[in-house]
């Protein structure tokens, strides 16, 4: 894995993501649904940058100067669900089974875009290697927006009166919006405090964040 590409990769699928918003600011019953599968694209996208990240420093990488990285020495193989299991196995995730094992299937993945992951497993690994303290260190300043669009996601893609209740309670209290008739709404509002709209204020931040680390 080069990290340039992974940088390149995620910020590509942003500022796709970031046109599509743009062009639908009116929000309609049409848009909506589109709108909301953008959402659950930046979610995942975000995603699948943190598990490439994290698979990367056992395998090894190129660094954005072209420079090749060794792997970090904690396991010996390139196999990703070896390496996952042992990640899981940093957080306790894998109980008495030890670090060695393997994942049998995407069910076994963690929500790697997850604040509390990220900080779990760079804690860690920082504590055996000592080179993740600038993502301790940098989290802070992106934890809302990380948390913010999670739980906006998950409000559209699971509909229930739980995730609208976590959506009411914990996001909309930040955001110039009083009433939420659809999750989409966040989107189109303003951070309190801010002068950029919701949406431009998320891509901002996820890939200040990733840019700022590789």
């Amino acid at each position: 894995m080069k990290y340039k590409r992974l940088a390149i990769s995620l910020d590509s699928s942003l500022r796709l993501s970031n046109v599509i918003f743009e062009k639908n600011e009116v929000i309609t019953p049409i848009n909506k649904f589109e709108l909301s599968g953008i959402i659950n694209y930046v979610w995942q996208k975000w995603c699948e940058f943190w598990r490439e990240y994290w698979i990367s420093s056992f395998t090894g990488y190129v660094d954005l100067t072209g420079t090749k990285v060794r792997p970090n020495g904690l396991l010996n193989t390139r196999d990703t669900n070896r390496i996952i299991f042992y990640i899981k196995s940093l957080l306790g995730r894998n109980y008495k089974k030890g670090p060695h094992g393997s994942i049998t299937g995407s069910h076994q993945e963690l929500t790697w875009g997850a604040t509390n992951i990220i900080i779990d497993i760079a804690t860690e690994l920082n504590k055996l290697l000592g080179t993740y303290g600038n993502i301790l260190s940098l989290i802070s300043t992106y934890a809302l927006t990380i948390e913010h669009l999670q739980l906006t996601r998950n409000a559209i893609i699971h509909i229930d009166s739980s995730n609208i209740n976590r959506l009411k309670t914990i996001v909309v209290p930040h955001y110039s919006i009083t009433r939420v008739r659809h999750p989409i709404d966040i989107i189109y509002s303003y951070p309190l405090g801010k002068h950029i709209v919701t949406y431009k204020a998320w891509i901002n931040d996820l890939s200040g964040f990733a840019k700022n680390i590789i």
